[in-house]
């Protein structure tokens, strides 16, 4: 954005909302196209789930893909992988523990948690939120 006192703060501030709208047009023409957005837990855990293709079988690759589109994506999707938090993963897990669903509770945490590692790793966030509260269950 500049360095002061080169840039004044008026135009440091015009340049981020310049920058921020570029991203949101950027971001809204992945959406369109069928993408995700740019660094949001899907597009991040898609990378994760190219990572760990290898380690699978097929099937259990796509079921464990399904999973995570059915019951993450719509509360999680389209948040930045760095703005979760960790009420947003337990709202997502809470749904199926009210259906006493919990086998596919705990395989979706440690894959949501899976997916937050994977992010640490690669600097897309600094920290998994769910590992707070987890140290609270015990």
């Amino acid at each position: 954005m500049g360095t002061y006192p080169d840039t004044s703060l008026k135009q440091a501030r015009n340049k981020r909302n310049y920058a921020r709208k570029q991203l949101t047009k950027f971001n809204n023409g992945r959406v369109s196209d069928g993408l995700p957005i740019l660094n949001s837990f899907a597009g991040i855990t898609r990378q994760w789930l190219d990572s760990i293709a290898h380690l699978t079988s097929e099937k259990t690759h796509t079921k464990k893909t399904s999973r995570i589109e059915r019951l993450a994506f719509p509360l999680l999707g389209d948040l930045a992988i760095n703005q979760i938090k960790s009420s947003d993963v337990i709202a997502t897990l809470k749904l199926m523990i009210d259906k006493s669903q919990l086998e596919t509770a705990h395989r979706l945490h440690g894959e949501i948690s899976s997916v937050l590692a994977y992010a640490i790793v690669h600097n897309f966030t600094d920290y998994d939120p769910f590992n707070e509260y987890d140290a609270l269950l015990r």
